[in-house]
């Protein structure tokens, strides 16, 4: 499985039409109208911020900070004292220059098992949101094998 690698059906999106203001799309609600610019756009946001320094080593936190209310500015400025202008910067840079790594997990088929599917209230949702953040963070770096 090749985790973190460039779907090609989202590039022409990201090379012909006009990207979404990063401030936009950090706080959306729900996906606008060009849902594929966003969507692509998105994609190669958090992929940026996850395995590109100087972003990686803190993606976590940023994560936790949005998650707690912080707005993207203010997560940015905390994290990792940059602003948004720049983090746009960085994202046009990073896709001009072609370099998105990935990693490569080995994959085996397993028999499928029965999943048990339950509705959280709003709050159990947010709540579960900062333990699965809290609990990655510990996680060993996944960008070892890019």
């Amino acid at each position: 499985m090749k985790l973190g690698a460039v779907l090609m059906t989202r590039l022409p999106g990201l090379q012909s039409d006009k990207w979404y203001r990063l401030e936009d799309l950090m706080t959306a609600q729900e996906v606008p109208r060009r849902g594929n610019v966003f969507y692509a756009q998105s994609w190669l946001l958090t992929h940026m911020m996850r395995f590109q320094e100087p972003y990686r080593g803190k993606f976590e936190a940023f994560a936790a900070a949005l998650l707690n209310g912080n707005s993207p500015e203010t997560a940015l400025a905390s994290v990792y004292q940059t602003d948004i202008e720049q983090l746009e910067r960085d994202l046009k840079k990073y896709f001009r220059d072609r370099k998105i790594g990935y990693t490569v997990v080995p994959w085996q088929i397993q028999e499928p098992e029965i999943l048990e599917v339950k509705v959280f209230s709003s709050a159990e949702s947010q709540e579960l949101d900062k333990q699965i953040i809290l609990e990655f963070a510990e996680s060993p770096d996944p960008h070892q094998n890019h």
